[in-house]
């Protein structure tokens, strides 16, 4: 038996044609794309979350104006329904932060998995 903690995106279409049994997603909810398939939490292990996320970055020096627009220009076209129906198809949410919302989770992100690297004392190979 082999375990792993592969994204949906690249395995939907192997747990939907039953090639690969989906135990539990890493997130804190259940996948809208996989209804039966409960949370990591749901299925016995607390306080693990997991999940793949993806960001726009800029220099910290962009001016605000381009930081502005940019921002906007982004964030109508994640919010196209279309767009979003075509990620859904694939087992990916797209989750819209505003500039302030995102750099507070990146931080979070840091500092948690920055948490998990020192207490397993794991290194880069």
């Amino acid at each position: 038996m082999r375990v792993s903690f592969p994204g949906i995106a690249g395995m939907i279409q192997h747990i939907r044609n039953g090639r690969l049994r989906a135990l539990a997603v890493t997130s804190v909810k259940r996948s809208p794309q996989m209804r039966d398939v409960p949370s990591i939490a749901e299925a016995g292990v607390k306080g693990y979350e997991a999940s793949l996320w993806l960001g726009i970055l800029a220099p910290a020096a962009l001016p605000k104006d381009i930081n502005v627009r940019l921002n906007a220009e982004v964030g109508k076209i994640l919010k196209q329904p279309e767009l979003q129906a075509s990620f859904r198809t694939i087992g990916t949410e797209i989750v819209y932060r505003g500039p302030e919302d995102f750099g507070k989770f990146v931080k979070s992100e840091l500092g948690k998995w920055a948490r998990v690297v020192k207490e397993t004392g794991m290194r880069a190979n």
